[in-house]
Order: C-alpha cells, then structure tokens, then sequence
C-alpha cells in the first residue's frame, strides 16, 4: 500500500477577485485528505480495473465506482453523467501511457479528515493526492478538469501560507507569514453551507471585470492588501480585513457577514466570509463573539491556530 496526504486551505483575502489578477492571501490547514492506493495482479478471467472509493470524516463511504481499463470505462452505466465519475476518468487519463500496467488492477480510497460542506478543499486536496500518485503537475489537473484559480491547489501543494496571483500566461505565488501572535483571538465558524466557488464566481463575474477595470477600486483594493499582508500588529490586520469586505460588498453590491447574520459591526470586531461568500466559512473574532454570544450557537467554531498552519 502507498499512502499520500495534502492538506485543505483556508482563502483568507482574495475572495472573488483572484480570478481577476488580484492576489489572495491563503494558508493550509492541519486537516486534510488521505489517499491510499493498492495495486495487485487481476483476477483471473476478469479485464484490468480501477476501483475508487471516497470515505467522509466518519469513514463512510459516499462516493464509489469501477473503471475498466485499458479504455476507461465505466462498470456501471447509470454513473455514465456523474461528474464525481466523469471528473475521476478524466484526471486518471491525464497520467502517462505507460503508468497503468497491463495485468495489474488498482484500488484508490480517500479518506477526509474534515466534513465536506466545510469548505476547506476536498477537490483542491484530491488533485493534489492524484498528482503525487500519477505524477502530473496539479495545475494541470486543476485547469483542465476543474477550472478555478488554483490557489487552493497551491496551498495544498506547498503546505505553506502563500500570497498566490494570476496572469494571463500562468499562475504565481510567494510564501508569506502570519504570525500567531495575531491570530491568537481568531476563529472560524463553519456555516454548514457548501457554497460551490466556480458558480459563485459567475454570478459577480460581469461587476469582478468592472473593478479589474476601476483605477480606484484597484488602488484602494491593492492598499487594502498591502496592509494585510505587512501587518505588525492585530489592529493593523483586522481592520484591514474589515475594510476589505466592506469595499468589496459596495463593490458587487452583495451582502456581508453582518448582513446576512443580522449583527451590527462592534468596535474592534472582525467577521467576514472566508473564502465564497454565503457559505462554507466566517471568520470572526473573540471581539464579535463576546458582543453576539448566541448569534453562532448552531455552528462548528474552531480556534483559528488549532485548525491552520500560519508558517
């Protein structure tokens, strides 16, 4: 048995805009994904196969499927229009000629160690677990079958935090820090909400391209984040981060944290989506959650530096 792991992510600033040529500020977390893979002489009188199987948090299997090789078809006909199976075929046909050996027959399971309506990269995590597998770049597999930006994937890939940005020839990034000491009040809220980022992102499509467009809105977007990422102190960052969501809610007129939980912003608070907005994760404060107590009572909450990796 071989075994890989890569880790989720968490998008703290970007949100949207990456898709645009601005930078995204991401980190990984503790948990990830497991993948592990058993090769073994097919069974005599059978044709070589792949079988896959996808276990949750709680080793339940939600998603399984049979593909019969040389020619990667699938063993049952009503999976034929699953995009779980179709996604499957088209990553493992990306892997070199040579790679499936004939006579041989492969088990796949993946395991997560996080729930997955959390947001933390249960795609971005399982292009990384078939890069190392079938040794292909993971952008490769991203562009071409998922799409997206790819920061997740980077994060995934460099287990670092990063501040990654796109062009229009490729992706990029640079490691960054963020020192614990500043996240030491932070927690994530998980909304229980899956929120798929790819139709999210073509809802605001049209109103992204104006502001990619807006000397102003770029200036005082490029400011803001420039805070962020050189920020010294918890003050400097949080308001920051504040800032950030406020300019970009004016700017796609879409609502914030405060809006759609009914809160008001307090002194010295914090709370914003993380990642697409309306679902997966909020980040938010001690500050928010001593003046709101009951206002996250039926949600997951998390100690920021107990979940993440900062450096």
């Amino acid at each position: 048995m071989r075994s890989y792991f890569a880790p989720g992510k968490i998008m703290i600033t970007g949100e949207y805009l990456v898709m645009n040529g601005f930078e995204c500020l991401a980190v990984p977390t503790k948990l990830g994904q497991w993948m592990h893979v058993w090769e073994f002489e097919t069974p005599k009188g059978l044709s070589d196969f792949i079988m896959y199987q996808a276990k949750d948090l709680k080793d339940n299997v939600w998603f399984e499927t049979k593909i019969i090789l040389p020619h990667f078809e699938i063993s049952d006909p009503s999976q034929v229009d699953n995009i779980q199976v179709n996604r499957l075929v088209g990553i493992l046909k990306l892997a070199d000629s040579e790679f499936w050996q004939e006579g041989k027959s492969y088990r796949i399971e993946t395991v997560l160690e996080f729930e997955r309506t959390s947001g933390l990269g249960s795609s971005s995590t399982l292009v990384n677990l078939f890069s190392d597998y079938l040794n292909i770049d993971p952008f490769k597999i991203q562009f071409d079958i998922f799409g997206g930006s790819g920061y997740d994937v980077a994060v995934a890939k460099f287990q670092k935090p990063l501040i990654y940005w796109l062009t229009e020839d490729d992706s990029h990034w640079k490691y960054w820090k963020l020192d614990k000491s500043l996240t030491e009040n932070w927690n994530v809220v998980f909304y229980g909400q899956k929120m798929d980022s790819r139709a999210s992102v073509s809802g605001v499509q049209d109103a992204l391209n104006d502001i990619a467009e807006d000397d102003f809105y770029t200036a005082q977007f490029d400011k803001i984040l420039e805070m962020s990422k050189n920020a010294s102190d918890m003050i400097s960052l949080e308001s920051s981060l504040e800032m950030y969501q406020m300019l970009l809610a004016q700017a796609l007129i879409i609502p914030t944290t405060y809006d759609l939980l009914e809160i008001k912003p307090v002194n010295k608070g914090l709370c914003k989506w993380l990642g697409a907005w309306g679902g997966d994760m909020i980040l938010v404060n001690q500050t928010i959650l001593d003046a709101y107590p009951g206002a996250f009572d039926n949600f997951s909450i998390v100690k920021w530096n107990d979940l993440v990796i900062n450096e």
